[in-house]
């Protein structure tokens, strides 16, 4: 699946765009891993909630360069904007981080 424009959260995103705005909130649901299907909107990143490995994709990496984080805590941080979270290779679990 190739990148998809539309679910991209960098637009208005005060991180990306240079300027930063005051500090919100942000929000975030639990991701259900999957080998093949995308999340529905792209991430702006994702917080570990269960300790583990987490494979994922970000979004504009190609289909097959994917990235693990081996034995990532809880709270950790993923930074990058993220399209995919695979079942196979994570035992953790994350949620997403969203403006």
């Amino acid at each position: 699946m190739a990148y998809d424009k539309t679910k991209d959260p960098s637009t208005g995103n005060p991180y990306i765009s240079g300027r930063r705005k005051a500090a919100r909130h942000p929000k975030g649901v639990t991701v259900v891993a999957s080998d093949t299907v995308d999340l529905a909107a792209y991430a702006a990143g994702l917080v570990v909630i269960t300790a583990g490995n987490i494979k994922y994709l970000p979004s504009q990496n190609a289909d097959a360069d994917t990235i693990t984080v081996t034995a990532a805590p809880v709270g950790f941080i993923i930074p990058h904007q993220v399209r995919r979270v695979f079942a196979t290779g994570t035992t953790g679990a994350v949620a997403t981080l969203e403006g």
